[in-house]
């Protein structure tokens, strides 16, 4: 008795939940009428021409439903006649509907479908009902919904695809629950409810499995790897509803309209960059008028001053350094003639290489002719993990830099002492190494040589890399020392022509011996005055065959002034190193 009462109280709550389905339905019915519909067609085959011809927003064309059986519910014979048209390869698996119903009815059918290894199918695409066995009519009850189930064997993912949204799902759990079993996935497996387009009407619902099928093949074909089933889970697209057609009317007229307000937008967005291109070839030439030329200030503009005669005696010095050449050049242009310039190329912790090669590409920016190239560097070049090898590239850098300079007079450099690390570092031992390859190279080349390895403690700053104002007004006058009479102006002229007198002040001759290193008092015990003597002739030759003898008397006289001023010049240097020798011995 009490089995026969839980058996009433089942079929009870079965009823129940069958009668709700059913008053789900009706409402469904009830507010989208087949009458409705009908008139929804209607306009349909009137506006779909036009709307998937003009419609700009639509991003896919949909495919119109066949018009027969469009308002009566597909059985299962005509969904398979539909599905199996869409199998074009081996790769996707289609039920058939009575296949699912029999799954999910069944209670072991498991080995009647081991033979098919579902397993190896990229899709298996299951169309499911709300049908129920019936076992007083030994079959199964008519079914009022159809929704689709597509499987993804490689992630083990079953998606539910219904066009009302929650009202397969329990006839969708029941066939998840014994395919899962099926196919022996059973806990590895995963169910989810997908997003598809819901109908609008009471009968469409086996149309809308057919377009969701289809759907779903167009997106295994294209990607022909293992599909992900997250690329699955939306078959939602932006489409305008049967209902929106009265309110939306596009033309030709209209998307005409549209292409010339684009175009004009178009338009616009050119000449706007064509401003800005404009505004940008402005600012180079603005930045080269600071660099080379002379500029006059007119307008709150710079404007350039052009010489359109070919001007000999004008001289420009280019300087390329790493962070040891910082404020060089504006030094530098201090001690120039007004119609002579002078700029640097700074690159800090760049190597000898990196500043030949950046010095090509900017080379644009300052487009006069270079007649003095000051090249500072090498410091960056020599690490703890440097090698012999790295001065021989250093010095093949250096040959080549030399050899696509040779119209231009070049002023190198050794490489300063590094006071911030010991000497017996692996640093300083390869630059000492490299400066004698330096200074081998450059009486090779005939190449003017400033050396700053010798310079002592006090011309760098406190951590001992970098050179500090005295070290770099050192290095200033050293440059100076080698251009030609004709840059200095007349104020340094008359400064150079007082300081004839060996007993000079120049700072560098009061150097002291306690700052001196044993290795630096070695190199300018060895170091031979002679041969200062001798390049400071041959200087002093080399600028008398630079000025041509004239008749003028006033020629005459500035002439001997820039003579002078040169021979003053490496008189200097000369007495600073003899009176450092002195000191040393």
């Amino acid at each position: 008795m009490i089995d026969y009462v839980k058996k009433l109280l089942l079929e009870n709550s079965q009823l129940k939940r069958d009668n709700e389905r059913l008053r789900t339905q009706w409402e469904a019915a009830i507010d989208r009428s087949i009458d409705n519909d009908r008139i929804i067609m209607n306009l349909t085959e009137k506006q779909t021409e036009k709307q998937v011809v003009n419609s700009a927003t639509q991003t896919e064309c949909e495919e119109p439903l066949p018009k027969k059986g469009r308002e009566t519910w597909l059985n299962d014979a005509e969904i398979w006649n539909e599905l199996k048209d869409l199998q074009e390869s081996n790769d996707i698996l289609f039920l058939h509907p009575s296949v699912c119903i029999q799954i999910m009815h069944d209670d072991d059918v498991s080995s009647e479908y081991e033979s098919l290894n579902l397993l190896s199918y990229k899709m298996i695409l299951a169309p499911i009902s709300d049908c129920k066995l019936d076992p007083s009519i030994n079959g199964n009850t008519e079914g009022t919904h159809w929704s689709l189930i597509a499987i993804n064997p490689n992630d083990k993912a079953f998606l539910h695809f219904d066009s009302i949204p929650d009202y397969n799902n329990y006839p969708a759990n029941v066939f998840y629950n014994k395919m899962s079993k099926v196919m022996n996935i059973v806990g590895t497996s995963t169910f989810k409810q997908a997003q598809c387009r819901r109908q609008e009407d009471s009968y469409s619902c086996g149309w809308e499995v057919i377009r969701n099928a289809k759907l779903l093949v167009d997106k295994v074909r294209n990607n022909p790897k293992s599909p992900s089933s997250k690329k699955w889970l939306n078959l939602q697209m932006n489409f305008r509803r049967n209902s929106d057609l009265e309110k939306i009317n596009y033309d030709n007229n209209d998307f005409s309209n549209m292409s010339n307000s684009l175009q004009v937008k178009i338009s616009q967005q050119q000449q706007q960059i064509q401003k800005l291109i404009k505004e940008i070839s402005k600012l180079k030439r603005r930045i080269i008028d600071l660099c080379s030329d002379t500029y006059l200030k007119s307008n709150n503009d710079y404007k350039v001053e052009l010489n359109t005669r070919h001007n000999t005696d004008r001289r420009n010095v280019l300087i390329l350094a790493d962070s040891h050449g910082r404020n060089l050049s504006c030094q530098l242009k201090n001690y120039l003639r007004g119609d002579h310039a002078c700029c640097g190329f700074i690159y800090p912790g760049a190597s000898l290489s990196h500043i030949a090669n950046k010095y090509r590409h900017d080379y644009v920016l300052y487009p006069s002719h270079i007649t003095s190239l000051v090249v500072l560097g090498g410091t960056n070049n020599f690490t703890k993990t440097s090698t012999v090898t790295d001065i021989e590239l250093y010095i093949l850098s250096l040959k080549n830099f030399i050899s696509r300079h040779k119209d231009i007079e070049i002023i190198l450099s050794t490489i300063p002492y590094r006071y911030d690390l010991r000497e017996s570092s692996t640093e300083n031992t390869l630059i000492r190494e490299a400066n004698i390859q330096i200074s081998k190279l450059c009486r090779t080349e005939s190449i003017k040589l400033i050396d700053l390895w010798t310079l002592p403690r006090r011309f760098h700053t406190n951590h001992g890399l970098h050179f500090n104002k005295i070290g770099k007004s050192h290095i200033v006058r050293e440059i100076r020392a080698f251009l030609r009479a004709d840059c200095l102006t007349i104020n340094e002229r008359n400064i150079e022509v007082q300081t004839l007198n060996l007993n000079s002040s120049d700072p560098i001759d009061s150097v002291k011996v306690s700052d001196l290193s044993t290795q630096k008092k070695q190199s300018l015990t060895n170091y031979n005055s002679s041969e200062i003597i001798n390049q400071g002739s041959s200087s002093r030759e080399d600028i008398n065959n630079d000025f041509p003898s004239v008749d003028n008397n006033s020629s005459l006289v500035t002439n001997n002034c820039q003579v002078t001023c040169a021979i003053s010049s490496h008189t200097t240097s000369l007495n600073s190193l003899v009176l450092e020798r002195e000191l040393i011995t």
